[in-house]
């Protein structure tokens, strides 16, 4: 249970800040609302422009200042956010069970944005492209044999580090044995 404070995040000592985020992204309640989140989204209800999921650490915006070469993101705070927009693309680009059957993916769907805290929490990788302009984790979940690829964007002027898009690498099949 999170104890609730008279501080805003910004006048917190920064480890009791980066403790929060943490709590906050650890919490499967976090996931589950990202996921109603998005589902509203693609059922066309209204909905606030972005849902947060918890405010950058320390180490994660030291890490992506350095690969983005955003050096806001050293001197201010900002939120990992899913837009609006983002669940919309996402079903554009990934939601065709077809179309990314043939890709060795499989069509995004609105409960697979209930993982995007713990792949933001705990990435197996981390890398950047289109010039620092996209910010990609992945992280592999052992149990779907699966791996959730997310992209996101530095949004300097709002704070915030924003999902673009996602997709879902299914594990290759096993070669069988004679």
């Amino acid at each position: 249970m999170l104890v609730r404070s008279e501080k805003q995040p910004h006048e917190l000592p920064a480890a009791q800040r980066d403790a929060l985020a943490v709590a906050i992204r650890s919490q499967p309640e976090t996931g589950e609302a990202v996921a109603r989140y998005a589902r509203a989204v693609l059922s066309g209800q209204p909905v606030e422009p972005y849902r947060t999921m918890g405010l950058l650490t320390q180490a994660e915006a030291e890490a992506i200042a350095g690969m983005t070469g955003v050096e806001a993101l050293r001197r201010e705070l900002y939120d990992w956010t899913v837009g609006q927009y983002a669940p919309l693309h996402v079903r554009t680009e990934h939601g065709d069970e077809a179309t990314e059957s043939a890709r060795g993916q499989r069509a995004v769907t609105a409960a697979d944005y209930a993982r995007l805290p713990s792949v933001i929490l705990e990435p197996d990788r981390r890398w950047v492209e289109d010039g620092g302009a996209t910010l990609l984790l992945d992280k592999w979940f052992e149990d779907e044999g699966e791996r959730v690829v997310a992209a996101f964007a530095v949004q300097k002027k709002r704070r915030m580090v924003t999902l673009k898009s996602m997709r879902i690498i299914r594990r290759a099949p096993r070669a069988q044995r004679p």
